[in-house]
């Protein structure tokens, strides 16, 4: 029996090593492509972890979210340099090159045309800017954790280049992550407990959040196979053409 789809959105106490792993792989692969108080949007903000993070690396971060339930405990969570919004991807509610970076974490997955998301991405971006996505992997690899998330496609590296640089971006650099620990893990745990209805999205108690950390230090290993092995899920990194311009003071 299928375990979802799930109500996306409606439990702002999202934890889980999947979900660290993927933060800090985006965190890490962001950084060198930031100044001191670069502009960022974080698309599908969740509840807020992401924009946090950069927050606390000086950064000034706008997480726009869908789910009201995710808006409201995000900002009740909020470190300073952090606001969020309610809005859709497909329809970002900002005037053009007003960031200096965009992320979308596992959204494009979800979305009925995730060509104009992009668009609307590269729109957004100052010129120079940089542009990072992660999606699931491989449509040959849709499993019951695809049905439970709602996810209405998974991305061959090949499609997920050429949504890219359809939308005029530059530079795009696409690469697979996850494996072999997560990949493991996704396979072994996650799948599993969701066969048994205990869903990733379960309140996190003191248990689960020590086997949170024990499998996020695991998990780190994995970045010594980026882009080598047959991972759960791909990174997408490009640019917009053009030089970037320092924010007036």
């Amino acid at each position: 029996m299928s375990a979802g789809p799930t109500r996306w959105g409606s439990d702002p106490e999202f934890h889980g090593p999947r979900h660290s792993a993927r933060l800090s792989l985006i965190v890490r692969t962001l950084a060198p492509h930031l100044a001191a108080g670069a502009r960022v949007l974080d698309v599908g903000a969740g509840a807020g972890r992401l924009a946090n993070l950069l927050a606390a690396r000086g950064c000034q971060v706008t997480g726009i979210e869908p789910s009201e339930e995710f808006v409201a405990y995000a900002r009740a969570h909020a470190l300073p340099g952090a606001s969020f919004e309610r809005g859709a991807a497909e329809r970002l509610p900002y005037a053009d090159g007003s960031f200096d970076a965009v992320v979308a974490g596992e959204v494009l997955e979800h979305l009925a045309d995730d060509g104009v998301a992009v668009r609307e991405l590269w729109r957004v971006l100052a010129p120079g800017g940089v542009a990072l996505v992660t999606v699931p992997a491989d449509p040959a690899l849709w499993d019951a954790s695809d049905d439970w998330a709602g996810h209405v496609r998974r991305y061959a590296p090949g499609q997920l280049e050429q949504l890219f640089t359809a939308a005029g971006f530059a530079r795009v650099r696409v690469w697979r992550w996850g494996f072999p620990f997560l990949r493991l893990y996704h396979r072994r745990v996650y799948l599993p407990l969701l066969a048994r209805k205990r869903e990733a999205s379960a309140p996190a108690g003191p248990a689960r959040r020590l086997a949170t950390a024990v499998l996020s230090g695991l998990f780190t290993l994995d970045r010594l196979f980026d882009g080598r092995g047959p991972g759960i899920g791909l990174l997408g990194l490009a640019f917009k053409p053009g030089e970037a311009v320092a924010p007036a003071p």
